[in-house]
């Protein structure tokens, strides 16, 4: 039988001071004049707002509770761990559905 316990996300506060002051103190490198922006990379300018919006806008906490509306759980089965939600359908004539998804990646996508 599978071992299936209740599974929540929960980030620490001391992890998210930790990105939040590497986030803060991160430093780029000089642009390029002679390669077209997205050409050899990220384009810096765009790298830089998506880290300023990591910075000043993104609610982790927010987030972290919209990924807590479903029932989560995790089971072990034959040594590996897996994590799955579980939905249960308003309607008593519902077919089941299983969603799996790969690595990298989550059922939230």
């Amino acid at each position: 039988m599978a071992d299936v316990r209740p599974f929540r996300v929960s980030v620490p506060e001391s992890e998210l001071k930790y990105l939040r002051q590497r986030l803060d103190t991160a430093r780029y490198p000089d642009i390029l004049t002679n390669i077209a922006p997205w050409e050899d990379g990220t384009d810096l300018d765009y790298f830089k707002t998506f880290i300023d919006y990591w910075r000043l806008s993104y609610d982790w906490r927010k987030w972290e509770a919209v990924l807590n509306s479903s029932a989560q759980f995790t089971a072990t089965i034959c040594g590996i761990q897996l994590h799955f939600v579980w939905e249960e359908s308003e309607r008593k004539d519902a077919i089941p559905l299983l969603l799996l998804h790969g690595w990298p990646g989550s059922y939230f996508e």
